[in-house]
């Protein structure tokens, strides 16, 4: 979480990583639209909520599909403490 809240909140530097990483030229602009278009999204969230909201879309989908019989309670089959304790960590 610290590294990704890192991430978000210094651009320039997650760019030129990215740059390093993939072994592309400073002046390939891609890395920086793909920042710049998941910080305008909200694609990254530096504080990694569960999207419970996605994830009962997701099963009413496979519902439809019929690839699951019926939904299940998402509440009893999720365990958010472990994140709830990596948020306390990291000062969140």
């Amino acid at each position: 979480m610290e590294g990704l809240r890192y991430a978000m909140s210094h651009r320039d530097e997650a760019i030129a990583i990215t740059h390093e990483i993939t072994g592309s030229k400073a002046d390939d602009q891609r890395p920086a639209f793909v920042f710049d278009w998941a910080v305008k999204a909200q694609a990254v969230a530096p504080d990694m909520p569960i999207p419970m909201d996605k994830l009962d879309y997701m099963q009413n989908q496979l519902v439809k599909a019929g690839s699951m019989p019926a939904p299940i309670d998402l509440a009893k089959v999720i365990d958010g403490s472990i994140r709830e304790k990596a948020s306390a960590l990291a000062g969140m």
